[in-house]
């Protein structure tokens, strides 16, 4: 039994050789692309901690104009509750005042 394995291998060692070698040609080439999709998280992974800086400076601006906003919605509400009172006092002047704003700052 064993004397026929030995011979059987014997007699295939050709095509055992040349399987091996494909197997190891497709194993390499798989390790490759794995090796190649991990550079390119790292890569990506890199330029989001490298740009850190960038970032901060992002959300500081962010900041500013969320402050900035928020300063000019509170003016703005100030002159509608001004415009409801010209309306409450006198109907005619905060009817021209409404016109001239809608019409003649544009």
């Amino acid at each position: 039994m064993i004397q026929k394995l030995i011979e059987f291998f014997s007699k295939n060692q050709k095509y055992f050789t040349i399987g091996g070698a494909c197997l190891l040609l497709v194993l390499n080439g798989e390790q490759r692309t794995r090796i190649f999709k991990l550079q390119q998280e790292l890569k990506s992974v890199k330029q989001l901690s490298g740009d850190s800086k960038s970032i901060d400076s992002l959300t500081t601006i962010t900041d500013s104009l969320q402050n900035e906003v928020f300063i000019l919605q509170t003016q703005n509400g100030r002159y509608e509750m001004g415009m409801e009172y010209l309306y409450e006092i006198d109907p005619k002047r905060g009817k021209d005042f409404e016109e001239y704003i809608n019409n003649n700052t544009e």
